[in-house]
């Protein structure tokens, strides 16, 4: 099982960035990929502004 176990973002002058922790529940001998995609938007939800 993979599992997103911190996400911290941080806007700096050319950008925004990201880090990602995806952990693992067991070990594995097999090469392990995560696919993942990334779309625009707004910090913005249920009429609250979260900039």
């Amino acid at each position: 099982e993979v599992e997103f176990t911190d996400t911290i973002s941080n806007e700096i002058e050319s950008g925004i960035s990201a880090t990602i922790t995806v952990s693992l529940s067991d070990t594995s001998e097999k090469t392990i990929t995560v696919d993942y995609a990334v779309t625009g938007g707004t910090a913005t939800g249920s009429g609250t502004d979260y900039t």
